[in-house]
């Protein structure tokens, strides 16, 4: 199962439509967000793709309870989901400790970073957003081989 992993986009909508053409040729099962998404205008550009996506509050995600109706599954982080036999669990800020998971994902820094500890991958996807480094960014993680492939513009 491959999934696209994005945080911080931050309203930029020609980002998000850019990432959405990526997905359309990437085979992608499913989006999980990090956070910091803004507004529902934006969101949206992502659930009208129909793929499923899965997302948590970052500290800049105001209009939650509009937010909320437009996708029904994002909370506060954690969110611990279930995907391909994998527990993943999403922050938006990186955690003071690394829950019991197989794969970790946040965003928030604006930093891309893939690492693995205490046998959990930890993965941070960069800014879609692109406001703070100047480069969008986010990553097409396969799942079953714990392979990432950055997507960057």
């Amino acid at each position: 199962m491959i999934v696209a992993v994005m945080a911080d986009s931050h309203d930029n909508l020609p980002a998000l439509r850019a990432a959405v053409a990526v997905l359309k040729n990437a085979t992608v099962s499913a989006i999980i967000h990090c956070g910091d998404i803004v507004a529902p205008f934006s969101l949206r550009i992502l659930t009208d793709t129909g793929i499923p996506t899965y997302a948590v509050f970052g500290n800049n995600d105001g209009e939650r309870r509009i937010l909320k109706k437009e996708l029904p599954t994002i909370q506060a982080p954690p969110l611990e989901i279930s995907l391909a036999g994998k527990k993943i669990t999403l922050h938006h800020a990186p955690p003071e400790r690394i829950p019991a998971t197989d794969i970790l994902l946040y965003g928030h820094t604006h930093r891309k970073e893939i690492r693995r500890e205490g046998g959990a991958l930890i993965l941070n996807p960069g800014e879609l957003g692109g406001w703070l480094t100047g480069r969008c960014s986010f990553a097409i993680l396969d799942l079953r081989t714990g392979e990432v492939q950055w997507v960057e513009f």
